[in-house]
């Protein structure tokens, strides 16, 4: 999920960096975003329902509040897009390299590491790419029928340990959670038996 941020301005000013979830709990009570200078919405391009609602919220908020500025930001944005989308918003391309990122699914894991217990999500881009195109409607089937996972944490800290001893050394291993408790959680876990 992507994270955002409100820069308000004031006194000495603050920064605000929260999910999307949050600033829409903001908009609704502030949908203008008065008092906030700034908005950057960080991997725009993971496009989901909360994501999209945000982004037609802030092109309104910006029509109402011409100070309020907005940084879209994605290594793989559509930045076309985007910028039409915003009014045909000026765009900058900042040259780099992108790293090769590996997408593993939890149930792929189970024989080798985890006892399952369900499966948290899916990702259609990587059932597409393992399908040469195709979506595998039977995992997502599968998938959506199962409910919202409570976060096992001491199961997340399995996979990372199993990552880190199944490869080489260096690298780094993302794993994204839905909450602070949970990042918390998983960290205070990794750190009584840390990863070499």
């Amino acid at each position: 999920m992507p994270s955002s941020a409100i820069s308000c301005g004031g006194g000495g000013g603050s920064i605000l960096f929260c999910s999307v979830g949050i600033l829409l709990r903001r908009l609704q009570t502030n949908p203008n975003l008065i008092g906030a200078s700034h908005v950057i919405l960080d991997e725009a391009h993971q496009r989901d329902v909360g994501t999209d609602v945000l982004a037609t919220l802030l092109r309104r908020a910006l029509a109402a509040n011409p100070s309020l500025r907005l940084i879209v930001m994605s290594a793989t944005l559509d930045a076309p897009l985007f910028a039409a989308f915003f009014g045909n918003a000026p765009t900058v391309r900042v040259p780099g390299f992108t790293y090769p990122v590996k997408e593993y699914f939890l149930e792929d894991l189970e024989n080798e590491v985890l006892h399952m217990r369900y499966c948290n999500g899916l990702h259609l881009s990587a059932c597409e790419e393992e399908s040469g195109g195709a979506i595998d409607f039977e995992r997502l089937k599968l998938a959506s029928e199962r409910p919202n996972p409570v976060i096992d944490c001491e199961q997340v800290a399995r996979v990372v340990r199993w990552v880190d001893s199944s490869r080489p050394p260096g690298g780094a291993v993302l794993v994204f959670l839905p909450g602070w408790a949970e990042i918390k959680a998983v960290a205070s876990i990794l750190e009584k038996s840390p990863v070499s």
